[in-house]
């Protein structure tokens, strides 16, 4: 089972991840780019779980804690500090009902549940090591100035890939102190618009869970 110190390490990782890749963790404008983002990966979960497939479970809880626990942040400002201290609500998480949460902006329920769901799935999963993995690789979807300078990445040709995919629109390239994303504001396979942009990724700069392992060997 996840210990406290470790969902407070998940916690603090994903943070890091979001200050790297040049978000505010105390822009309010981001809260909905957040809530549509929960609201992506928790419907994978939901069909994850429909389907029997335990790595897409795996990879969808993954996903919903870097979306999750960064949408947080943004609503509590930092104040709620205890939030993942909560193991067991006492009745089953539904997840489509916390879902359905988000959808009315309910953060702090969504959120609440979220943290129970995650540390109840650890009996069934090693939710910190699929963690690391799925982080190694979101961390990869920043492209290094280093690279780019030497030449061996091409900006524009990054933005073509992922136009050329047919998913995105409104492609562009949003430059952190020491890396660059390739960001989309309208995603066209979910339907939903991104103002600040969403981060997108190319096989040309992007590892893979799959190209570092897979999850499977995390599933007990």
């Amino acid at each position: 089972m996840l210990t406290q110190e470790q969902l407070q390490y998940m916690e603090d990782k994903v943070l890091e991840w979001n200050v790297l890749f040049g978000n505010d963790l105390n822009n309010k404008n981001l809260i909905d780019t957040y809530i549509n983002l929960c609201i992506e990966e928790g419907t994978e979960w939901v069909q994850a779980i429909k389907d029997q497939n335990h790595v897409e479970i795996l990879d969808a809880i993954c996903d919903s804690v870097f979306t999750g626990f960064m949408l947080n942040r943004l609503q509590e400002g930092g104040g709620y500090g205890k939030w993942f201290e909560v193991e067991d609500l006492g009745f089953p998480v539904i997840l489509e009902k916390f879902i359905e949460d988000l959808q009315t902006k309910q953060i702090h329920s969504y959120t609440t549940c979220l943290v129970a769901e995650v540390y109840q799935a650890s009996q069934h999963y090693n939710i910190l090591e699929a963690f690391n993995r799925v982080a190694e690789s979101n961390f990869s979807k920043a492209i290094s100035k280093l690279a780019v300078e030497n030449g061996e990445i091409s900006l524009q040709d990054c933005v073509t890939e992922v136009e050329s995919a047919g998913r995105y629109e409104d492609v562009f390239v949003h430059e952190t102190e020491s890396r660059f994303l390739i960001k989309a504001r309208k995603d066209l396979q979910e339907g939903k618009e991104y103002p600040d942009g969403k981060i997108v990724k190319g096989d040309s700069w992007y590892k893979s869970v799959e190209d570092l392992g897979g999850l499977e060997e995390f599933i007990y």
